[in-house]
């Protein structure tokens, strides 16, 4: 394996350009200072003895050559995201059914055993040829591991079945993991992942459809007519649509927790159940017509077309463009060197983009103290620290959006003390982190665990299944309902169905999750909505039927506290929606600070607007209730200061309900006439007041350039005179104009 290592090292700089001809015997000056990353998914002892291995090269070698290696638990999600960005790193281990699903992306390194110390016949030529196709070679074989059949049998016994009698055949293996399956606890009887690419090849197999088939003498993949490949998916699909196993996951940790009953895997999975402690069994993977076929694995070494002169070119590209500093791809680090030695690129361009960087640093104090960020006893005081739970609690009680409130839902009575829960997020902890968090999953605070807290009596059902968004034992659901004096439903998105590469085609939330709320709302008890989500969401039967509505986000580690609070009116909401909510996907994009057409609604119909649905949004920018009212009037003009302050836009805000709250006052701005085309309205400025019941304050905005200038085509700030139209109110809909000219 070292001399392995060392041989792809090598193999990789030559891809690379660093060095040309035969390389076993002499050193390249062109591969000073390089450095090769290395990405792979070897945890566990694999890992350990690859990080001593790296170790080991990069102190020995003299050559200059440094090898950064990256080990992943989400490989394959962290390179397929790399390539299709044009990004990636120069060599990777892994599977070699890999070159099936990245082929473009990885060079032929058939060349291998010619510049290097390894020879090809001490390899088996079958393994070879698995890492080969036609003339090309993708893999340098490094591993073979066998695939098996993983069962718990707890979770067998706990389904009635003999946990020392697996399913033997495809049809058993449904059977079993319908009857192993338990929602209510997140365990599903099948664990088979479709972004476990080396898994499903294997359980195809078994199908008696191979993944790749002999077409004289060069593999090729089979999935078109593949019998086999199709009784897969019905099956997988089957069972998705059944509840029966989980979309995508990572199936290999839900075993060792747990959570599955029944999945295929290498011997890694072995070592994770020993040390969760499960018991459990190993057998063959169930046979499909094609009878016994090889369940084995080739792991080898790969060099991605990362590692050209597309990384060279992109460097130049970026530097020249005025890019300071770039992440992750290292085209930077890796080429620009070089660049400057070619004379592409001048040091003093290098010298400016250094000297922007450096000044950075400077302003944020990294010159007198470079670990004044790293302080681990602060990291270890600070953070989940009481103080900064309760911090965490402040922010996310003021992020909360009231939506709706029809006769005055909420705040709850401190007398409610029967309350039926509804939904598996309000149990969700992973959830509440959201996306791209790193946040300490185990101590999240759900809204189960504050409502226990609280002393409420919660009556608790999921309503509806995470997994597949379809309703679950409605009937007792409703029953539940119907014995308490008040239902809160905890629904919306999962964290992993927001943020980056999570884009949808339809932004609704499932309609059964909708439909259950209407059946809830039937019972005639009050139904309080809590729409959980990290992106706008189309929501409407909701809507139309909840009589309380609030938007809570995904809170983090004080969710399920701040959303009591907010409940229970120990604090009352004033979050503001920072984004516009659309009622229909065919409004998107929407959003408040759009172009005039030239059709304003105003001249009778003739408009810009949709003949079938509705121009206007859900719930506007910066739209946002309170469990009070306030009311703006008296919208006047003041004079400016004569220093920079054309002039000053007041207005009056009352509170006019029964109840302290808080308001943000926000300042838009509209200028009607201008050189280049402006929005309707611009957010210029905002300040939150608190008001007792009954009590006003008038609250001033400053008009200064700030307010009315803009970027010409030039991009060039001015500031043009003319008429503005000045509008303040609680959100971008719902607000008081009035005129005013700048000479």
């Amino acid at each position: 394996m070292a001399l392995g290592l060392a041989a792809m090292m090598v193999t990789s700089l030559v891809a690379c350009g660093g060095s040309t001809g035969n390389a076993k015997n002499k050193k390249s000056d062109s591969s000073k200072g390089t450095t090769v990353t290395f990405w792979n998914s070897f945890t566990g002892a694999d890992g350990d003895m690859l990080v001593k291995m790296v170790d080991k090269f990069n102190k020995e070698n003299t050559d200059g050559i440094k090898v950064k290696m990256d080990i992943s638990s989400d490989f394959d999600s962290q390179l397929s995201t790399a390539f299709a960005a044009g990004e990636g790193p120069t060599m990777i281990l892994s599977s070699s059914a890999y070159r099936f699903t990245y082929g473009d992306y990885l060079q032929d390194v058939s060349d291998v055993f010619d510049k290097t110390d390894l020879n090809k016949d001490d390899f088996i030529q079958s393994y070879l040829d698995y890492c080969s196709d036609g003339d090309k070679t993708y893999f340098v074989p490094f591993q073979v591991v066998g695939y098996y059949m993983y069962w718990n049998k707890d979770l067998f016994k706990k389904a009635g079945l003999d946990p020392e009698t697996p399913p033997t055949s495809w049809d058993e293996w449904q059977q079993d993991a319908a009857k192993i399956s338990d929602s209510t606890q997140n365990i599903y009887g099948s664990g088979i992942s479709y972004d476990y690419a080396y898994q499903i090849a294997h359980i195809m197999q078994r199908f008696g459809g191979l993944a790749v088939t002999d077409d004289n003498g060069t593999w090729k993949a089979n999935f078109e007519n593949n019998a086999g490949y199709e009784n897969f998916l019905n099956m997988y699909k089957d069972m998705v649509d059944d509840g029966d196993n989980p979309l995508e996951a990572d199936t290999d940790s839900m075993m060792s927790a747990g959570q599955v009953g029944i999945t295929v895997g290498g011997p890694w999975v072995t070592a994770g159940l020993d040390t969760a402690g499960v018991d459990y069994g190993i057998g063959l993977i169930p046979q499909g017509d094609a009878g016994d076929m090889n369940s084995v694995e080739v792991i080898g070494f790969g060099i991605t077309t990362a590692a050209s002169d597309a990384e060279k070119e992109a460097a130049y590209k970026g530097i020249k463009a005025g890019l300071d500093m770039e992440m992750v791809s290292e085209c930077y680090s890796q080429n620009l060197v070089s660049l400057v030695k070619e004379g592409k690129v001048s040091i003093k361009l290098v010298d400016d983009a250094v000297r922007r960087i450096l000044e950075q640093k400077y302003k944020l104090g990294l010159f007198d103290d470079p670990f004044r960020y790293c302080d681990e006893e602060r990291e270890r005081t600070v953070i989940g620290s009481q103080e900064s739970r309760k911090e965490a609690c402040y922010v996310s009680e003021r992020s909360i959006v009231l939506l709706k409130n029809e006769n005055s839902v909420l705040p709850l009575s401190s007398s409610i003390k029967k309350v039926a829960l509804i939904g598996a997020l309000s149990k969700s902890q992973k959830d509440m982190c959201g996306a791209w968090s790193c946040a300490e999953v185990g101590k999240v605070v759900t809204l189960y665990e504050a409502m226990e807290k609280r002393g409420v009596d919660i009556n608790y059902n999921d309503g509806y299944d995470l997994k597949t968004n379809k309703i679950v034992n409605l009937d007792q659901t409703l029953a539940a309902a119907r014995q308490s004096d008040v239902v809160i439903v905890a629904m919306g998105e999962q964290a992993w169905e927001s943020g980056e590469m999570r884009s949808k085609g339809d932004i609704s939330i499932a309609a059964e999750q909708q439909r259950l709320v209407s059946e809830l709302v039937k019972t005639g008890k009050p139904v309080v909505v809590l729409m959980m989500c990290g992106r706008p969401v189309i929501f409407n039967e909701v809507r139309r039927e909840a009589p309380a509505i609030l938007c809570t986000w995904w809170l983090g580690s004080e969710a399920g506290n701040a959303i009591c609070n907010v409940l229970w009116g120990d604090y009352n909401p004033s979050g503001k929606l920072p984004m516009t909510f659309p009622q229909h996907n065919g409004q998107i994009p929407l959003y408040y600070q759009y172009k005039s057409t030239g059709r304003p609604t105003a001249l009778g119909g003739w408009c810009a607007k949709y003949i079938d649905i509705p121009t206007e949004p859900a719930y506007p920018f910066g739209y946002g209730l309170s469990y009070t009212t306030f009311n703006y009037s008296d919208v006047k003009l003041l004079p400016g200061d004569g220093k920079g302050t054309y002039t000053r836009v007041a207005v009056t805000v009352t509170n006019t309900g029964k109840c302290e709250g808080e308001e943000v006052v926000q300042l838009y701005v509209r200028d009607e006439v201008a050189s280049i085309t402006r929005p309707i309205k611009e957010l210029k400025g905002f300040e939150k007041i608190k008001l007792s019941p009954g009590e006003s304050k008038m609250v001033t905005f400053d008009v200064k350039d700030e307010q009315l200038g803009f970027y010409n085509n030039q991009m060039k700030f001015i500031v043009e005179k003319g008429d503005f139209t000045l509008m303040v109110g609680g959100n971008s809909r719902d607000l008081q104009e009035i005129k005013y000219i700048l000479n």
